[in-house]
């Protein structure tokens, strides 16, 4: 995610563009920081809402650069740029994150009805309901990871073709920076940077221009 001064702010450009490049820095890369990180807070925020995940497991996947931008004249002829990325080593998250940890009496007694009481059940979103995952998935890798066995697919180290001998794969669903990409996520963030940028432009302008008045006083 860019924050990108030419689309969400073109009436600033004329003006920022007749400061000096010193000038330009001490005003806008100060207030890119703060409203990229405004906006990763709401990111985070927004993450933690929608999808069944703790918000320290969010942030910390979560970095703010503020760099010289390579294409300033795509950005309106200002140097600056912002990014909010969200790296992970996997391309998935594990259901392991969102298998339920506490069940109600009631609950086990409608499970044991329908024939899932032995089951994993999973809640990804908040705002969806907890899911059965099938006679065949389980907990491995000790407590780490949900495996699914491959019926009718047999490891070749395992003589037999019983239920252990069958091959496994690992049970995955989409990523944090997926769920970043989310309209409803990612919609929130944006107003917040566009609020923010403005009072902190405003703020880095009165306190740049300020000082430098007052060394052509001096």
């Amino acid at each position: 995610m860019q924050i990108s001064i030419k689309n969400s702010f073109p009436d600033l450009i004329k003006d920022l563009k007749k400061m000096p490049d010193k000038i330009q820095e001490q005003i806008i890369r100060p207030a890119l920081k703060d409203a990229a990180n405004v906006g990763k807070t709401q990111l985070i925020r927004s993450i933690g809402q929608n999808y069944n995940l703790s918000r320290p497991e969010i942030a910390q996947t979560f970095k703010v650069r503020v760099e010289p931008s390579k294409s300033s004249i795509l950005n309106g002829g200002i140097k600056w740029k912002a990014s909010i990325t969200s790296t992970t080593r996997r391309p998935s998250l594990n259901m392991i994150r969102f298998v339920e940890r506490k069940v109600s009496l009631a609950q086990g007694r409608k499970r044991k009805k329908a024939g899932t009481q032995n089951q994993l059940h999973v809640k990804i979103k908040r705002s969806g309901g907890v899911r059965p995952m099938g006679k065949r998935v389980f907990i491995g890798n000790k407590g780490r990871t949900v495996f699914k066995r491959i019926k009718g697919q047999y490891m070749a180290s395992r003589r037999g073709q019983t239920k252990h001998s069958e091959k496994i794969k690992a049970v995955s669903t989409i990523n944090i920076p997926a769920m970043m990409k989310a309209r409803r996520v990612m919609d929130t963030a944006v107003e917040a940077i566009k609020i923010n940028f403005l009072s902190r432009l405003e703020h880095y302008s009165k306190r740049v221009l300020s000082k430098n008045t007052l060394k052509i006083q001096g």
